[in-house]
């Protein structure tokens, strides 16, 4: 069995095929405000007109959705705006861990999206098309990259560093352990499939990996036994 223990990687640069819509100005203010685009024309000096295009062309490329009135940036957006910098990093991935529901360290979402921008272009699929707006999608999406081939192979397959993906690991876990692919064990996520456990922190001396794989087995048996014709 492999254990993956991950530790927080610095992203300089995401792999990002993207276009340039002249939209940026507007992201970045409806990452750290949710608002109208009268409220954002409003609050950047731009003409109503203006505000209502640029909000229009964002929201054709599924960078914003809106709620009534209000605008608020899709988890497309937030990676778009991370590909063009658009605004402070730390916050971009604090509003992806919240359209993703994930509490973790910032680094590993950032990782993460680095491995789904990795998969977007092995796959050839635009970001404006990525089936990405939920964890679970996005996860099960880096899953088909595979090809039926062992976890372990994603690196390779991706021209991928094996700092950049033990740390995006346990947000690729949670996603697909939504969809019963993984095992949380409290402290650790199982792939039965791959024979992998991932740590969600880094492991250290008190690691309770034993008693929570103790646990992992009592539940499956008791499962079984359920399922014993009777």
């Amino acid at each position: 069995m492999q254990i993956i223990s991950p530790r927080p990687v610095s992203i300089d640069a995401f792999p990002c095929q993207v276009p340039d819509l002249e939209v940026l100005d507007l992201l970045s203010f409806l990452v750290r405000h949710p608002s109208s685009a009268y409220g954002a024309a409003k609050s950047l000096g731009l003409s109503l007109s203006t505000a209502y295009v640029k909000a229009q062309r964002a929201r054709q490329h599924g960078l914003v959705e809106a709620d009534g009135r209000v605008l608020h940036v899709t988890t497309r957006g937030l990676i778009y705006c991370l590909c063009k910098n658009c605004e402070e990093r730390r916050l971009v991935l604090e509003r992806l861990m919240q359209r993703f529901e994930v509490k973790t360290d910032p680094a590993y979402v950032e990782a993460y999206v680095y491995l789904v921008l990795k998969t977007l272009h092995a796959l050839s699929i635009p970001l404006e098309k990525a089936p990405i707006e939920r964890l679970c999608s996005s996860a099960t999406l880096v899953l088909a990259a595979l090809r039926r081939a062992p976890l372990g192979e994603l690196p390779k397959f991706l021209k991928l560093d094996n700092g950049t993906f033990s740390a995006a690991l346990p947000v690729l876990a949670e996603g697909l352990a939504r969809l019963g692919l993984a095992m949380d064990l409290g402290a650790h996520y199982y792939f039965p499939a791959f024979g992998l456990l991932v740590c969600k922190t880094p492991c250290r001396e008190q690691c309770p990996l034993d008693a929570e794989l103790r646990r992992a087995r009592q539940k499956m048996r008791l499962s079984l036994q359920r399922l014993k014709p009777r």
